[in-house]
């Protein structure tokens, strides 16, 4: 093994709160985390998991049941805001593409993620991921913490353009409704 090798396997077993999460351990994440594990510590690019680049948080909106671990990291401090090396998705963006609502509502209500960040390499907001695969409750956590609709993809796709060219009925009328609302509640105003 070469020393970089060696750098990256100690940087990797020494991760304890990552290796929580991957086991969707909440007790021992919880542990961790009051034991004063560091919440935003980036595993390294050269590793076996799959997660080059992430942190705890990331990895947590990647997956399926974790809502309660991520609200245990954005509880203790874990910074919403921290992208991912490799293509600088944020975890909205995580939550957004896998489809996990749980972790969504979790990021929302916290308050300190940027909803409508664009992906600088495609231009994805949270809720272009979240509709890009389908994910219609996932779609209406972002509308209702009031992501924008008129943010355009790098290709000029607005969410609602893209539901509709993909074939995702049941989003476009989910996103036209919360269009139309919007309007309304304007128009009260």
């Amino acid at each position: 093994m070469d020393e970089r090798q060696a750098y990256d396997k100690d940087a990797i077993d020494s991760q304890k709160l990552m290796t929580a999460v991957l086991w969707k351990g909440l007790d021992y994440v919880k542990k961790l985390i009051a034991d004063g594990a560091p919440l935003d510590e980036k595993s390294p690019l050269a590793n076996e998991n799959g997660y080059a680049g992430y942190t705890p948080l990331l990895v947590a909106c990647l997956q399926e049941g974790c809502g309660d671990i991520v609200k245990a990291l954005l509880d203790a401090g874990a910074n919403p805001r921290i992208v991912d090396d490799m293509i600088k998705a944020t975890p909205g963006h995580k939550a957004g593409y896998q489809g996990r609502a749980d972790a969504a509502r979790e990021l929302v209500k916290d308050g300190r993620l940027e909803l409508d960040a664009q992906g600088p390499y495609n231009g994805y907001t949270a809720l272009h991921d979240a509709r890009w695969h389908g994910h219609t409750e996932t779609v209406k956590v972002f509308l209702d913490a009031g992501a924008r609709l008129d943010l355009k993809t790098h290709t000029g796709h607005t969410p609602l353009q893209l539901a509709k060219h993909y074939g995702y009925p049941e989003i476009k009328a989910v996103i036209q409704d919360k269009m139309a609302y919007r309007v309304k509640e304007r128009v009260k105003k």
